[in-house]
């Protein structure tokens, strides 16, 4: 299974359920909300779709199949921008 991990170059901070994430590549200052910011947390060390869909669902409620399309969004921006990276 596919694993995704922060990119350890990236620099974050948390306030407020929100976070703000810095990529000296791209010198820009990308914006998380909550939903991303929970992702955001879970990806301080490897962890596949599956635990990241599994944590979404307690915390949140929705059907199955749209938190795992709304992750697998999030996923593909995050690693679009290189903020991420598959492990």
């Amino acid at each position: 299974m596919k694993k995704y991990v922060r990119n350890r170059l990236t620099a974050s901070q948390t306030i407020d359920n929100e976070t703000a994430v810095l990529y000296p590549k791209f010198e820009k200052c990308f914006h998380l909300n909550a939903t991303a910011t929970f992702l955001w947390s879970m990806l301080e060390r490897p962890v596949t779709m599956e635990e990241m869909v599994t944590a979404m669902m307690k915390e949140y409620d929705g059907s199955k199949s749209v938190v795992t399309k709304d992750i697998a969004g999030i996923l593909r921006l995050l690693v679009k921008w290189s903020l991420i990276e598959k492990v």
